[in-house]
């Protein structure tokens, strides 16, 4: 205690309590550190609140001149003597302690205790902190070794983190400890039993009843761990038979019997899958089944989780031929995941020639069809074509180079045998040809675009493109109501929103229109698409066939003028075709077309010189016709002469 001179002790009363709860917080540190928090003490008694308190202000006015003047040297000098005296305390204590394991060295607040560690160590694990919680309890048992909640607060984290070897050890280690530690024995049978060692998690199950007799999650753990044994024998027997049904080529979309066992197979599988998750024999023995089934994508399911419980260059590899070729949509994960397995298998082994292999491959794919995917994009379908025959002339088109990519993955057995038409089923391939189909459609090449809409409509009945590639068929056999009917179907499944099908289904729409009235071309015998050299040929022979002075009725050879002055006027042609019909009064222009031949011979008719003297018919007749007035209704009338 320091000595206390006639106006007070500078260490005294309520500041000398905070002098005593303060100075261990320094234990161990430098003297400048300590003489700071000496300083920092004098200055909160000089502005302590009692200083300002009735009649003893006078004396804290005292006392604050008094530390000013004098005993600030004083103040000091202690400070730097207790620093120094601290340390060597706290040095003597560290060589006295060190290396001593389970508590060895005196100082509480350079080594924590274990209920301090464990307690962190819990706050960190139930906030999901597995890392810290770890090192927390690592601590802990570095200072208590004998601890066994240690070891079980470290198994729980393990667990967390899927270290399940290391939550083993450290649950064997407690149990060692502390045989009668039953928590530890449950948690091992749920251990065992989630990683499929079922025998194993059986007998640390009847260990935890022996101490805990009757426990209800034991006991019904027990009672499951009994029905996944069982359900593993008979999952094994429904395997075997279903895999020698298979090899027999019998099929379980045509044979009930081998459905049937399928179906056994997949019940039993998923029963012992739901107590055993991790079970690889289990899960494998399920992906043959739904392989047997043909449904291949809840087979990938479970080979990715077997990829990532026991890692194989052979599971990478098929995993990723799948989803990339087999199930690899644009823009889906599919797709992506045929990257990401490779990845996986790289990232474990730089050097691994397959997969390196693989990967150059699917990224060479990807290339070419981002390229075409902008040009399809951006509408350049001609450019769409171009990026898709690959990069060099002579060499196979990229939907080539995939086709043979599938077929080495089928002959490597990367792709699994019970695939199957793995061509048909790829819907990269199916993609490809969608965009052959649009790309030749939209560039009006139907002929080079069946090929590719016939693939896609094969694979998708509803598929737009390919409704629109059967419509145009329709068109040019002038099927039109079969026309309108799957030009309606795509227009409904473009959302209403397509421009060019809308304008496909309305020119159908007219083309019907017209065949339900008259088709000028049928009189000329012309298909739509015919030029005007053509048009003018089937005129002169319909004519010639039909004029009545060789047995021709008038009303036909009136037919074929009447078709001939529309399809030869290349204004009347274009409303023709656009479903308006020039002769037709109750269209939107009355009067008809304005008959060329009104003004007989001497009006121009373009073939007039067939039917006047020397004609054709070589007898010397004459065949006109004649627009009756526009005010009475005579019509036209067919006049013959003969000389």
């Amino acid at each position: 205690m320091v000595r206390e001179g006639r106006r007070g002790s500078i260490i005294k009363g309520t500041s000398a309590r905070w002098w005593e709860n303060d100075v261990e917080k320094y234990t161990c540190i430098s003297a400048d550190k300590l003489t700071f928090h000496v300083l920092s003490l004098y200055d909160v008694r000089l502005s302590h609140p009692l200083s300002s308190q009735g009649p003893s202000s006078r004396r804290w006015e005292g006392t604050t001149m008094y530390y000013s003047s004098r005993r600030l040297v004083i103040v000091l000098a202690v400070a730097l003597t207790v620093a120094l005296c601290l340390n060597l305390a706290c040095v003597a204590a560290e060589d006295a302690g060190g290396g001593s394991g389970a508590g060895g060295g005196s100082d509480a607040t350079d080594t924590p205790s274990v209920s301090q560690l464990l307690k962190e160590g819990t706050a960190a694990l139930t906030t999901g902190r597995m890392g810290e919680a770890i090192a927390k309890f690592d601590a802990a048992i570095a200072v208590d070794p004998g601890n066994y909640l240690s070891y079980y607060r470290r198994a729980t984290a393990y667990l967390s983190s899927g270290r399940t070897a290391s939550a083993l050890a450290d649950l064997d280690k407690l149990l060692t400890l502390n045989p009668r530690f039953a928590q530890a024995h449950l948690q091992k049978a749920k251990t065992f039993a989630k990683d499929g060692d079922l025998d194993a998690a059986k007998k640390s199950t009847k260990e935890y009843l022996k101490l805990k007799k009757g426990d209800e999650e034991a006991t019904t753990l027990s009672n499951s761990i009994d029905a996944a044994l069982s359900n593993l024998k008979s999952l094994k027997s429904a395997h075997e038979s279903l895999e020698k049904n298979v090899k027999k080529g019998n099929d379980a979309s045509s044979d009930s019997s081998v459905a049937a066992r399928a179906d056994d197979c997949l019940r039993y599988a998923s029963q012992v899958l739901e107590v055993s998750p991790s079970l690889l024999e289990a899960r494998r023995l399920r992906a043959d089944c739904y392989l047997a089934k043909g449904d291949v994508e809840n087979a990938v399911g479970d080979w990715t989780r077997i990829a990532h419980l026991a890692p194989s260059t052979d599971l990478y590899l098929r995993l990723s031929s799948l989803s990339y070729f087999i199930f690899g949509d644009r823009d889906s994960q599919y797709r992506d995941a045929g990257l990401s397995h490779l990845k996986t298998c790289l990232g474990s082994d730089p050097d691994n020639r397959r997969c390196a292999k693989a990967h150059r491959r699917i990224k060479n794919f990807n290339k070419a069809l981002q390229k075409a995917q902008n040009f399809q994009e951006g509408g350049s379908w001609r450019a769409v074509i171009g990026s898709l025959k690959g990069p060099k002339v002579g060499q196979p088109s990229i939907y080539q180079q995939i086709e043979g990519a599938i077929k080495d993955d089928v002959e490597a057995r990367v792709l699994p045998s019970g695939l199957k038409e793995p061509l048909k089923q790829s819907a990269l391939l199916h993609e490809l040809n969608e965009m052959h189909c649009q790309a030749h459609l939209e560039l009006d090449e139907l002929k080079k675009a069946m090929p590719y809409c016939e693939k896609a409509s094969e694979r998708d009945p509803d598929n737009l493109h390919g409704l629109v590639a059967k419509a145009e068929e329709h068109l040019a056999a002038e099927r039109y109501e079969e026309a309108v009917r799957d030009l309606s179907r795509a227009f409904e499944q473009s959302g209403k929103t397509n421009r060019s099908i809308h304008a496909r289904l309305q020119k159908a729409q007219q083309r019907l229109k017209i065949s339900k009235t008259k088709d000028y071309y049928k009189v000329l015998g012309v298909s739509r698409d015919a030029d005007e050299q053509t048009i003018k040929k089937a005129y002169r022979k319909m004519a010639r066939e039909h004029h009545p002075d060789k047995g021709g009725k008038p009303e036909k050879m009136a037919e074929i003028n009447e078709a001939f002055g529309v399809l030869n006027d290349a204004e009347l042609k274009a409303r023709f075709d656009q479903g308006d019909d020039p002769n037709d009064p109750m269209g939107g222009h009355q009067g008809g077309y304005g008959n060329p031949f009104s003004q007989g011979a001497a009006g121009g008719h373009p073939f007039a010189q067939f039917f006047q003297q020397g004609g054709p018919g070589g007898d010397g007749s004459q065949f006109f016709f004649q627009q009756g007035g526009g005010g009475g209704g005579g019509g036209r009338r067919m006049h013959f002469q003969w000389g």
